[in-house]
């Protein structure tokens, strides 16, 4: 299992993962770059989310 933290505010916000339920595996450098990639993606979205919702205030 690979999980990664998404992080916001420098907290963590929640956990992104992969999972092969079939075989223990191991995961390349590639597949945990995506994963961080995809992590910071959700974190930028609930920072402008944020923003968004602070300016409608």
């Amino acid at each position: 299992m690979l999980i990664v933290p998404i992080l916001y505010q420098q907290k963590c916000w929640g956990h992104i993962g992969f999972d092969n339920c079939g075989e223990l595996r191991l995961y390349d450098e590639a597949e945990i770059a995506i994963l961080k990639i995809a992590a910071d993606s959700i974190a930028a979205a609930i920072k402008r989310q944020a923003k968004d919702e602070e300016l409608l205030k």
